[in-house]
């Protein structure tokens, strides 16, 4: 902890970042999960949803470590 940061902007980025994935989680479990209702993954949505956000959360880690 004795290092300084890079820019004190950096935490307000990360905290957007992070609520800014919630919000698209959010998202995705209200209203893209009716997306498989009547198809053949209909019983394997939950998964495809755990799936979807492992992969997101992943890509938004990815695209922090980079520019931040």
């Amino acid at each position: 902890m004795s290092e300084k940061t890079k820019s004190p902007v950096r935490h307000l980025v990360g905290l957007t970042a992070a609520v800014l994935a919630l919000a698209v989680i959010l998202w995705a479990w209200q209203d893209g999960l009716n997306f498989l209702n009547g198809t053949v993954f209909s019983e394997l949505r939950y998964l495809a949803f755990a799936g979807f956000v492992v992969v997101f959360l992943t890509a938004v880690n990815k695209v922090m470590d980079r520019f931040f």
